[in-house]
């Protein structure tokens, strides 16, 4: 990873701990940050939202690896319906960590395909939990293809 590379990051930075330190730490992290602000995010700080390029609550973007382009929803929560699931668009999200409450979403996403849900098209619903603390995260910024890929674990 290099400076120009983008960076989501899909909320929660920070819940405790000294605004010093945040800021300090946020200024290492190489790449062009933006900030999918999450329920723990206090960007009230001009020093600490100065270190993103942008900070959103939700953000539509485009991104291709291995010859396929795909569109992609970067939210810090899971929803259960979003812009052109129908049609293969990937839902980023985190909030859930390692819980309960994520693999019950992720078995609601399952459930909607089998009953043939009305917002389900004819590709495969995809949805990943990118929080930071998934053993295939491993604190590190990952590519979409190691996100959606052959390489998660």
């Amino acid at each position: 990873m290099n400076n120009g590379d983008t960076v989501y990051i899909l909320g929660d930075m920070s819940m405790r701990g000294r605004k010093e330190d945040l800021i300090s730490l946020v200024a290492t992290l190489k790449g062009k940050k933006n900030l999918v602000k999450g329920n723990h995010d206090d960007v009230s700080d001009y020093r600490y939202k100065q270190l993103f390029y942008d900070v959103c609550d939700y953000r539509e973007i485009h991104d291709s690896y291995g010859g396929k382009n795909y569109d992609l929803v970067l939210c810090h929560y899971p929803i259960f319906s979003w812009k052109g699931m129908n049609r293969g668009t990937i839902l980023l999200y985190g909030h859930t960590h390692n819980s309960a409450e994520d693999v019950y979403f992720q078995k609601c996403l399952a459930g909607m395909e089998e009953n043939d849900c009305r917002h389900v098209g004819d590709k495969s619903i995809q949805a990943y939990n990118v929080g930071c603390m998934k053993p295939w995260i491993d604190y590190e910024p990952r590519s979409l293809k190691e996100i959606a890929g052959d390489c998660r674990i």
